[in-house]
């Protein structure tokens, strides 16, 4: 009988020992998951300054451009083949412009405002660059200038 009841102990101290083991295992596996989730965790800063941000395709091209040219802002997008599409930025005498271009890389549209700071659309013939028609808040709508 004093033999079982030996056995018994030991076993019963064997369980013991290997709950423990588990128990501290499971606790570094949860520390060292924590800690490398705690690594990777993304932040998103409050400001972030720089004098340009280009993104780029997965050829390394550059697709779509925001900084500054001639100390006014620039924003800029471009197509697969590296032409310029759309750029909106502002002049040195404080007008805002949006321009788009085609394939060729010449001004299709432009829209801001005039010098008396009215707003007006330009249109461009596609292949000689040439003005088709300008509308200005001055104008009369649909009024004609250049060839």
């Amino acid at each position: 009988m004093q033999n079982f009841q030996q056995r018994l102990r030991a076993a019963d101290k064997e369980g013991r020992r290997w709950r423990r083991a588990t128990c501290a295992l499971t606790a570094s596996c949860l520390a060292m998951a924590f800690v490398a989730a705690k690594k990777h965790a993304v932040t998103v800063p409050e400001l972030v300054i720089a004098r340009k941000f280009v993104a780029l395709n997965e050829r390394g091209e550059p697709v779509a451009i925001m900084g500054h040219a001639k100390n006014v802002g620039l924003l800029g997008v471009s197509a697969a083949d590296g032409s310029l599409m759309f750029v909106a930025t502002s002049t040195d005498d404080g007008r805002g412009v949006v321009c788009t271009y085609n394939h060729l890389g010449r001004q299709l549209v432009e829209i801001g405002s005039d010098k008396s700071g009215h707003g007006s659309v330009s249109t461009s013939h596609r292949d000689r660059g040439m003005p088709i028609a300008t509308r200005s808040a001055t104008r009369t709508a649909g009024q004609r200038s250049g060839g």
